[in-house]
């Protein structure tokens, strides 16, 4: 950070990882000092104090200490402040800042003999990396050059309009020429009328697709009426932007580095749009964090800084919003759940719940973990009971499943996730099964089309096996305006897969798949016709947001129509339905979307009020 300061550019955490002594966990003082000066920087250590720090940071000189983290392990920090008591200090293997009491500064930097180093530039010290250079396309020779010429020298001389005027004519005049309209592109932007110039560049592309310059302003002027995406991938067709470094707000119990790791960006490569949206899905995806945003912005010289934004999920639920999303959950589902976020601060996130429903009660916990290796490693112990009506024999049959499994998942840059998982299960009367599943999930058109598939193979007891495919639509991803919903689907089980794993259709208690007239449960015992080894289904839905109310909760009715067909069923033959329906919609930050909805049948007539959750 100290040569950052000083404006040193591509500086990063590797740029000395070549000194790092492995058997004592870090880099020596020495080794660190001697490499800055072998850089021609004024590199000096010394035993500070108080008042020398102090007089340092007043003549805005940033100082290196290093501190005891804890017990045997130390950091190189630096010191950017020393008022009323307090020490602000950057820590790279922290967090970018920390507040701590003096007392308790001093106290671990006691440990190192108070070592300090003061570092300065000289003028030989320059930036290590130099920014990627794309060699320039040199334009052939055309007739209208002089008149360009002319041109540049009228916006010199501050005469624009006359600029224009000969720009415009050797546009028409020399239409394989690339310069006038670049030039021309280069006037609006001068005035600042960024839609002109954005216009103009790429009337310069569509003529010569090689011009540096032209897309050097199709960037900018992107950039700056807030279209980053375009911004971005014209920066990448003059091989730019670097990335320079990766910021990260908003955490404050997750350690920077996990947050920064689990983006997966490298200092020095150039930043494309697809690598910013991967690095935004799994960030997402951190099991501590309840909502995220990354963006980048622009630095000099080619560079570019990301910048992400993180809110945490609170350590136990305590917001009035996380305490209504669990009381209306245990109302719909009968389910109590909680989560401790960020127990070792690297992330993570442990689960529990409870569902105390007649004949289906279920207890089951989780622990979620950004994988060192890269992607969210979850693991899972649960035992579910489900009861399911037994056609005609009489008496309920009841299936009681208790396991266990591993689960890994990542985003790659273009928009496909995947996921693979291995498991444990014990089934009443029928043994041990090893499960082993994968599920993968492509995103597109900005996540408002996903397209889903996943299969699983279970071994050992008995095999079986299951196939699920599905496709759903979004007209937009916010909750705002008018926003249309559709989506269907297949699943497929084999002819002795345990009913625990067959699909159905219902007001989305025992199976995902929505036909809102239509209850899988009745008493918690599965009765609902649309129950077999293949199901079939389709929903629509439209809904109106409304402004949101105390600020951050948002209502809007719905209309909704549900179809699903079941075939392979316990009962002969096949059997579907079809229902529609309206409700209200209510989107909980960090929890999803309550629907409240009262469907009717369209075969039968059959009117049922539901209540559950969807996104």
């Amino acid at each position: 950070m100290v040569m950052r300061y000083w404006g040193a550019a591509g500086v990063h955490p590797e740029t000395f990882s070549a000194l790092v002594d492995t058997k004592a966990g870090g880099i020596h003082g020495a080794d660190l000092l001697k490499d800055l000066q072998a850089r021609s920087w004024d590199a000096r250590s010394f035993a500070g104090d108080a008042a020398l720090v102090r007089a340092r940071l007043r003549d805005r000189q940033p100082i290196v200490a290093l501190i005891e983290d804890r017990p045997g392990a130390f950091h190189y920090v630096v010191v950017v402040a020393w008022i009323n008591g307090r020490v602000v200090l950057h820590d790279p293997a922290r967090a970018p800042f920390r507040v701590l009491d003096e007392t308790e500064f001093d106290r671990a930097w006691q440990k190192s003999e108070r070592w300090t180093l003061l570092l300065l530039p000289t003028a030989a010290a320059r930036p290590f990396v130099a920014p990627a250079k794309v060699p320039v396309t040199s334009a052939s020779p055309s007739a209208c050059d002089g008149l360009v010429a002319q041109a540049v020298r009228a916006v010199e001389r501050g005469e624009q309009e006359a600029a224009v005027t000969m720009l415009g004519t050797a546009a028409t005049l020399c239409p394989q020429d690339s310069s006038p309209a670049r030039e021309l592109a280069g006037v609006f932007a001068l005035r600042g009328d960024w839609i002109e110039a954005s216009r103009h560049a790429r009337d310069a592309l569509r003529r010569n697709a090689e011009d540096e310059h032209a897309w050097r302003i199709l960037a900018t002027s992107s950039f700056v009426q807030g279209d980053a995406a375009t911004a971005l991938m014209a920066w990448n067709h003059v091989g730019e932007p670097i990335l320079d470094i990766v910021n990260v707000r908003g955490i404050e119990r997750t350690r920077y580095l996990a947050a920064v790791n689990s983006m997966r960006l490298r200092p020095e490569q150039v930043l494309a749009p697809r690598d910013l949206v991967a690095a935004g899905r799994r960030l997402s995806e951190l099991p501590a964090a309840q909502a995220s945003r990354v963006n980048y912005r622009p630095l000099e010289n080619g560079r570019a800084a990301v910048d992400a934004v993180v809110i945490e999920r609170p350590r136990f639920p305590s917001a009035p919003a996380s305490i209504a999303a669990v009381a209306i959950r245990a109302v719909s589902d009968r389910e109590l759940s909680a989560a401790v976020a960020n127990p070792t601060g690297g992330g993570d996130l442990v689960w529990a719940s409870w569902r105390w429903w007649e004949h289906r009660p279920r207890v089951a916990a989780s622990y979620s973990s950004p994988a060192p290796f890269g992607g969210t490693l979850r693991a899972d112990i649960f035992r579910d009971e489900q009861t399911y009506d037994a056609a005609g024999s009489g008496s309920p049959a009841r299936e009681v499943r208790q396991g266990g499994g591993i689960t890994l998942s990542d985003w790659t840059p273009t928009g496909f996730r995947w996921a693979l998982g291995l498991g444990l299960d014990s089934w009443m009367r029928r043994g041990r099964t090893v499960t082993v599943t994968a599920s993968i999930d492509q995103r597109a058109v900005q996540d408002r089309v996903s397209v889903q598939g996943s299969v699983s193979a279970l071994a050992g007891g008995f095999g079986s096996w299951t196939v699920a495919t599905s496709a759903s639509w979004r007209s937009s991803p916010r909750h705002q305006g008018t926003v249309w919903l559709a989506s269907s689907g297949t699943e497929i089980t084999a002819t002795n897969a345990p009913r625990a794993l067959w699909p159905g259709a219902g007001t989305g208690h025992a199976r995902a798949a929505l036909l809102r007239a239509h209850p899988l449960l009745d008493d918690g015992i599965v009765t609902g016709e649309v129950f077999g080894r293949r199901v079939s289904y389709a929903s629509g839905e439209s809904r109106r947001w409304a402004r949101p109310i105390w600020r951050v909760v948002r209502l809007a009715p719905a209309l909704f129509i549900d179809a699903a067909r079941a075939e392979r069923r316990l009962q002969p033959g096949s059997a579907w339905h079809a229902d529609a329906g309206v409700g209200l919609r209510v989107a909980v930050p960090g929890s999803g979307v309550v629907r409240l909805d009262v469907a009717k049948g369209l075969r039968d007539g059959a009117t049922v009020f539901s209540i559950g959750w969807t996104r």
